[in-house]
């Protein structure tokens, strides 16, 4: 493909976004998407595999992207964290127990839930098996 118009395949473009941006191919796909949805990038409806993708629109964005210019990152480039909630529910955990997190029937885990995701809304949704692994990641700091 040259920059000149040429279009790439949805697969293709997906590839080159995961490989550029470094995210995962799910993450990929959804920002194709939404570059799409947003008009930062043209494309055109094919019948199978998603749309083709103006091949200079997605070096803009990739560009742009990585220069962090004026386009915005899609949301799925937006929420997305390396290692995903858990360093940020053990951030506020380590402000809120500096000991360790108390047993739950010291601390109940609903309560808990409740009161991070009210100091960081960006956790919901949040559920047991995610503040769990945080806590139990966090309480393995201390000796018992």
């Amino acid at each position: 493909m040259n920059d000149v118009g040429g279009m790439y395949s949805f697969q293709l473009a997906s590839e080159e976004v995961e490989r550029r941006l470094g995210v995962s191919w799910g993450a990929a796909q959804k920002t194709v998407l939404d570059w799409c949805e947003s008009g930062a990038l043209r494309f055109e409806n094919v019948a199978m595999g998603g749309p083709n993708v103006s091949y200079s629109d997605l070096q803009r964005c990739l560009e742009a992207q990585a220069s962090h210019n004026k386009i915005d990152k899609p949301k799925s480039l937006t929420l997305r964290r390396v290692d995903g909630k858990q360093p940020r529910i053990i951030e506020r955990l380590e402000k809120m127990f500096p000991d360790g997190v108390p047993a739950p029937g010291l601390a109940p885990r609903k309560a808990l839930k409740a009161d991070l995701l009210q100091l960081d809304k960006s956790l919901e949704p949040l559920d047991e098996a995610t503040l769990k692994s945080a806590i139990d990641s966090y309480n393995s700091r201390f000796p018992n």
